[in-house]
């Protein structure tokens, strides 16, 4: 069962940060994830639906932890204005 479960949430994770690499640039990819967050708003109860909702927040913690650190790797191009040294 905690091998299904594992598999379940690696395969989750992987799609997930497959979803977030289809946008536009890492800041959108980065956005999209955190907008699956769910937001308890101080009211965790611990119950199995709370439990649930919890798990899947970890693992979207960890596509958010992948996609930044991919993100951090990528050369600077120059391609946008903030880039540009100010004279």
């Amino acid at each position: 069962m905690d091998k299904e479960i594992l598999k379940l949430c690696t395969d989750y994770k992987k799609q997930l940060i497959d979803d977030a690499l289809k946008q536009k640039t890492y800041g959108q990819a980065l956005k999209y994830l955190k907008n699956l967050h769910y937001d308890f708003d101080g009211n965790f109860r611990a119950t199995l639906p709370e439990q649930i909702l919890g798990l899947l927040n970890s693992v979207i913690d960890e596509a958010i932890i992948e996609v930044r650190m991919k993100a951090y790797k990528q050369s600077i191009d120059g391609d946008d204005e903030s880039s540009k040294p100010k004279h």
